[in-house]
């Protein structure tokens, strides 16, 4: 049923399909390829940097922790790839609410938003254009911004961390 939803793109179903497939099946042979595609679905689910990024960020976590369960399966399915391109999407996505904030005049907004693009996803072109944008800001927004609390990027898994108990 899940694979019917996800193949008429139908992927809200598909995800919400997939997840009830691990609650009844938990340790069924299939969990990583249902996983994988669950993670899919959710990344289907996102519309553009414009709108809520819970899709990619729900996807990235899904793939994160697939990766620590099932390394050879990250490897044919190139997920460090995937994941990378999550989150170019999700420092596409705090570029453009950034950008908003400047746009609207909510100096302290946009200085937060883009020091928090900055330091979370240093490498990515958003980040330069943020550094860019910061600097242009009023010093004072940008002094009365508080920090921005960083979540540690995604790291390839280490072959110490144990993947989850189910």
């Amino acid at each position: 049923t899940a694979n019917f939803y996800y193949n008429n793109r139908d992927y809200d179903f598909a995800a919400d399909t997939y997840a009830a497939y691990l609650r009844t099946y938990p340790r069924s042979p299939h969990t990583e390829r249902v996983k994988l595609r669950q993670a899919y679905s959710l990344y289907a689910q996102f519309r553009g940097p414009r709108f809520d990024a819970t899709p990619v960020i729900d996807a990235r976590e899904q793939l994160r922790a697939l990766a620590v369960q099932s390394p050879q399966l990250a490897a044919e399915e190139n997920i460090a790839g995937l994941i990378d391109q999550l989150d170019r999407n999700l420092a596409r996505k705090l570029y453009v609410t950034g950008d908003f904030y400047r746009r609207t005049r909510e100096m302290e907004g946009a200085a937060y938003t883009f020091q928090y693009l900055a330091e979370a996803y240093p490498d990515t072109p958003e980040a330069a254009m943020a550094r860019r944008d910061l600097a242009a800001l009023p010093p004072d927004a940008v002094a009365s911004a508080p920090a921005p609390a960083i979540s540690p990027g995604y790291a390839p898994p280490s072959a110490a961390e144990e993947a989850p108990r189910i």
